[in-house]
């Protein structure tokens, strides 16, 4: 099983940026959850989460704060970076069935993955220090 970069764009509000994924999609179809995908061979975590942002949102990922790693289930890890997003408009879902801003209270609802839900409380303590130093 290959490593994965995961982005979490999270607003003035602190509302994070979910993707509900297709039925075709290989995990975690029909579900809410985070964008992200493969890193390719050659590749950083970062430099990864890079391009999965460009490839699923079609925007240009500058400076992501790496916050956590974490084992996958069946083997690899999951790099986790979080970043705010300056513009949503600029946003377009390129992949998935469509996206949606959520509250942390609303993403623990809507029952993400639990290894992503796991951390929610973590990525919103990491958000507050972002928006309080700013």
């Amino acid at each position: 099983m290959s490593d994965t970069s995961l982005i979490i764009f999270f607003d003035e509000e602190g509302k994070i940026l979910l993707q509900y994924r297709d039925a075709n999609a290989s995990v975690y179809a029909n579900q809410w959850s985070l964008f992200g995908g493969g890193i390719e061979a050659g590749e950083t975590p970062e430099e990864a989460v890079i391009r999965e942002t460009k490839e699923e949102l079609d925007v240009l990922l500058e400076n992501p704060l790496f916050i956590a790693e974490r084992e996958k289930e069946k083997g690899g890890k999951r790099y986790y970076f979080i970043a705010p997003c300056k513009d949503k408009s600029a946003l377009r879902c390129l992949e998935g069935e469509r996206m949606g801003w959520f509250t942390m209270t609303q993403a623990h609802a809507i029952g993400l993955p639990p290894i992503h839900g796991a951390l929610l409380s973590f990525i919103e303590d990491n958000i507050k220090k972002i928006i309080l130093k700013d």
